[in-house]
């Protein structure tokens, strides 16, 4: 079954949820998602996530 997933943050609210958890759980400081992310969507993971993140396309 697809889960509807978010324009604003690329993955669904629940995976959004998780991995800003996960950051916290291990201390991250970055996180790089393989799809290329807008400016809009890096900017909401950032907040939500509370650190770094990138897209493994950018330069």
């Amino acid at each position: 079954m697809d889960r509807p997933i978010s324009s604003a943050t690329l993955i669904g609210k629940g995976k959004a949820s998780e991995l800003a958890a996960l950051c916290g759980e291990v201390s991250a400081d970055l996180v790089v998602f393989q799809n290329r992310l807008s400016s809009t969507q890096r900017s909401n993971l950032r907040e939500l996530c509370g650190v770094q993140v990138v897209d493994s396309l950018e330069s």
